[in-house]
């Protein structure tokens, strides 16, 4: 739940100063329509059997999370991440902090320990949003992988002449690589 920062850039096209801009109300109940969209995509094709794009997140690496644990007991916190951790682990460590101004660094910490997303036709699941199915469906930018996903419901539906055809779901592989690219 960290802010988003925002460059403000000057006439001269110099940082003027960084912006953190904090989520509302509003904005967290759009982003969880869109997840829970991305979930009904994600399921409806694999109920159905239709290869498409996942958007998925694995667990971090080891080498990662013992980076992390490093990192955060310099700074005085003595998590608990298990050997195999679920989502929830590196969740409880920003509820630990006694001093609020420092949850945006810790947060930042585990974020960057974190595994990279990427595409796959694979669903492995995704661990950042602790959810087992997952595809981009829906997006505030548009992404080429949402395209692929909208034609891969309209072929498992059979409601249109556009989606994906025979050769292009033999090309996932390729596609989510320039993607996650």
């Amino acid at each position: 739940d960290a802010p988003e920062a925002e460059f403000v850039i000057d006439a001269g096209q110099h940082v003027r100063s960084i912006a953190f801009h904090h989520r509302n109300d509003a904005h967290r109940l759009i982003e969880e329509c869109m997840i829970v969209a991305n979930v009904a995509a994600a399921r409806e094709l694999k109920r159905r059997g239709v290869p498409s794009l996942m958007r998925v997140h694995s667990v971090p690496e080891e080498r990662k999370r013992t980076q992390l644990l490093a990192s955060l007991r310099v700074l005085g916190i003595e998590p608990s991440i298990p050997a195999e951790p679920c989502t929830r682990d590196f969740a409880a460590i920003a509820r630990q902090l006694k001093d609020p101004e420092s949850r945006p660094f810790v947060e930042s910490l585990i974020v960057r320990s974190m595994a990279q997303a990427l595409y796959q036709p694979q669903q492995i699941g995704h661990f950042g949003l602790a959810l087992d199915d997952y595809a981009h469906f829906t997006s505030p930018i548009r992404r080429y992988a949402d395209l692929i996903v909208h034609r891969a419901l309209v072929r498992a539906l059979g409601v249109g002449t556009d989606g994906l055809t025979d050769a292009e779901m033999g090309e996932l592989d390729e596609i989510a690589g320039h993607i996650s690219e």
